[in-house]
């Protein structure tokens, strides 16, 4: 399947984001093509070992509501070690 991409950018904002959504929301589909270097491998065990030993180690992000009428959330995530 050919894609245009100047034909692509002609489109308005909203369509464009929608088609970066269905893009991103289909990546799980295919777990397996997603290789992660051994880097990245090293990294994700370093965080998760952080997140063992300090679980109660987290900051706390307010996210933006995916409507601008909405609520912002919370998140929380583990603050990263070491860094």
């Amino acid at each position: 399947m050919a894609v245009n991409l100047c034909e692509l950018l002609q489109l308005p904002i909203e369509e464009r984001l929608k088609l970066v959504q269905a893009l991103w929301d289909s990546i799980p589909e295919f777990p397996e093509a997603l290789e992660l270097s051994a880097a990245q491998k090293q990294e994700l065990d370093r965080r998760l070992e952080a997140y063992v030993r300090f679980p109660d180690d987290r900051l706390q992000l307010v996210r933006q509501p995916d409507d601008l009428a909405g609520t912002p959330r919370t998140l929380d995530l583990p603050r990263v070690v070491g860094r």
